[in-house]
């Protein structure tokens, strides 16, 4: 168990490193053309299927136990977090932020286009939808939050929706990530996998998006004072 642990460590620990150094020489060397956002976007996406691949061979093989196999979840998190360079990672993310106005329509499909179950099919989209729905609501309520800090509650609670929904759906929460890692499985057809793993996270990402919106819309509206004019009268 030790050597497939320790073999694991240096594959994702070389991923990662690698693809930092990538990111950072792509940046560089586009830096006047506009193009670096997707291609942060596209090594990020690499990275992040390529370690959770790792994870999902390791654990597959019954090597470790569950407890350390959250650790790990945990650890590649807040290290995906420090090194994705503004890269979302996730199509529901893209769509998120230009939902936002943080990007635009055709920058959203582009970067979308960088992307690379042990229940019934609605249990299974409701399982992922509420892992995204989650996991979505942390991202936007800490916002506010340093960035040092905030990797490691995003990071919590994707390993908490892991270890919540594992067993289920294995909690990917993400339509690239299911394209790489759960689509090759045998079991379900291939419209199967896009209700579970993209309509899903799709509908629990905006759910979340929407439902706080309109929250803190109406609470802001009830919140706030009325201003009256002050009127005075003068007589001369």
């Amino acid at each position: 168990m030790a050597a497939d642990v320790a073999v694991s460590l240096s594959v994702l620990a070389l991923v990662i490193l690698l693809s930092d150094v990538t990111r950072r020489l792509l940046v560089r060397g586009l830096v006047n053309t506009g193009l670096s956002p997707y291609a942060v976007e596209l090594v990020s996406t690499f990275q992040l299927c390529c370690c959770t691949q790792e994870l999902k061979l390791l654990s597959e093989s019954g090597g470790i136990p569950p407890q350390l196999a959250l650790t790990l979840t945990y650890v590649t998190s807040v290290a995906h977090g420090l090194t994705f360079r503004g890269a979302v990672g996730n199509p529901c993310g893209a769509l998120e932020h230009a939902y936002r106005g943080r990007l635009s329509g055709g920058c959203a499909v582009r970067r979308i286009a960088c992307h690379a179950i042990h229940a019934s099919l609605p249990q299974a989209a409701a399982v992922e939808l509420m892992c995204a729905f989650a996991v979505q609501t942390v991202i936007t309520h800490t916002q506010s939050v340093e960035e040092k800090f905030r990797v490691h509650a995003v990071a919590a609670a994707i390993t908490t929706a892991v270890y919540a929904a594992g067993g289920v759906t294995g909690a990917v929460f993400n339509p690239a990530l299911a394209f790489s890692t759960q689509f090759p499985c045998s079991g379900n057809s291939f419209l199967e996998y896009c209700f579970v793993y993209w309509l899903g996270p799709l509908l629990g990402m905006m759910s979340s998006v929407l439902l706080f919106d309109k929250l803190t819309t109406a609470f802001s509206q009830k919140s706030s004072p009325l201003h009256l004019p002050l009127r005075t009268k003068k007589q001369a």
